[in-house]
């Protein structure tokens, strides 16, 4: 029996898409903490896998 690995390509995109926000977010602020921060860096994170192309084919569905 194969094992279904529809959507593994999707979710590594997610992951690299958000885990390179996360740098990006960190860099920008200089890893310096600050009262919003948390809210910021998941507004980054957000756009950044909303901006990756396989999870967008599939929204218009």
């Amino acid at each position: 029996m194969s094992k279904d690995t529809r959507g593994v390509d999707e979710r590594e995109k997610f992951a690299e898409a958000a885990a390179a926000a996360v740098m990006k977010f960190r860099s920008k602020v200089g890893g310096k903490y600050y009262p919003g921060y948390h809210e910021d860096m998941r507004d980054a994170v957000r756009e950044a896998v909303l901006a990756v192309p396989a999870l967008n084919a599939g929204a218009s569905s």
